[in-house]
């Protein structure tokens, strides 16, 4: 017997969010072994979806799904490894095999609730201290990082206001992402870096400063902080605006207090640099630059050097 297809899902929505209600309310009053129960169906069912090219039933499992982690129910159900199995499966049928999809429509709403799905777990394995399920996933799940869509610009937004240390893991993921996603929502990939960059290399300076005796893989964060400098100069000149003053107090403090490190040293150059270029258009940052006639301090000059002997090196080498 032939079944009639589902109402659209917009029209499904009041039901979803009774389900979505109930669930929660099941989350709090259910024992662990009976939400277990409940998880694993849910599971199944998902997977069952994915099976049958249902997506628009997938979405509303998805979204349930979706609802119990965000309410940090996962601790009281189950450990979080088979969740990050049948998401692997989501990802890999959505983003990886997704132009061999010939039946499944509303993909992209699909991709909307996987990206928020992995956005909670990323969560949940932070909160937990788990570095090493972080590492899994950031390998697991790296061509997410390859979709060229809105949805993605809003997951990135929300993963780096989390805690500093996913970006350790999803560091070079993020700038590539934002790399592929420039040229087409130019605007709105800018928007996102320049609210987000400065606050990024504060947080990586403050973790290095307090962790500087911890063992920290500092190697590792200098690379990323000079990342983070290099991004924040392209898009400043992209744009064509100044650099702010306090900014450029940051940067050469950053400079100062990491002078063994090439990566940064040379970015803050990079920096200068395009200051200097700028100086027939604004002067207003006319100190910064070691051949100013007024003389420029002892680190912009180091900064400076620095950037000449990296270019030396290279030209020597090749």
């Amino acid at each position: 017997m032939h079944r009639p297809p589902p109402p659209p899902l917009r029209h499904s929505r009041p039901v979803l969010e009774v389900l979505i209600l109930t669930l929660e309310r099941l989350c709090v009053e259910l024992d662990p072994g009976e939400l277990s129960f409940i998880w694993k169906c849910l599971l199944e069912k998902i997977i069952e979806s994915l099976t049958n090219e249902n997506s628009i039933h997938l979405t509303r499992l998805l979204a349930l799904l979706t609802s119990i982690l965000q309410n940090d129910y996962l601790g009281k159900i189950t450990e979080i490894e088979p969740l990050v199995k049948h998401l692997h499966q989501l990802v890999e049928t959505f983003v990886v095999h997704l132009p061999t999809m010939k039946k499944m429509d509303l993909h992209s709403e699909v991709i909307e609730k996987v990206l928020q799905l992995i956005l909670c777990v990323i969560g949940c394995l932070s909160d937990s201290k788990n570095m090493p399920a972080l590492l899994l996933v950031s390998v697991l799940w790296e061509s997410v990082f390859n979709i060229r869509s809105r949805s993605l610009l809003t997951f990135l937004r929300d993963l780096l206001m989390k805690d500093t240390s996913i970006y350790h893991v999803f560091g070079t993921n993020i700038m590539c992402a934002f790399t592929n996603l420039i040229d087409i929502y130019d605007e709105e990939v800018m928007y996102i870096m320049m609210k987000v960059l400065m606050e990024l290399i504060n947080a990586i300076d403050k973790l290095l400063i307090v962790e500087s005796k911890a063992g920290l893989q500092q190697d590792t964060w200098y690379c990323l902080l000079g990342a983070a400098l290099r991004s924040y100069n392209k898009l400043v000149s992209r744009r064509a605006i100044d650099h702010e003053e306090s900014a450029m107090f940051k940067f050469l403090d950053l400079a100062k207090r990491y002078k063994l490190s090439p990566q940064i040293l040379s970015a803050v150059a990079d920096i200068l640099d395009s200051v200097s270029c700028a100086l027939p258009r604004k002067c207003q940052c006319y100190a910064w630059y070691p051949e100013d006639s007024k003389g420029g301090d002892e680190m912009s000059k180091t900064c400076w050097a620095s950037s000449k002997s990296h270019q030396l090196e290279r030209t020597r080498l090749a």
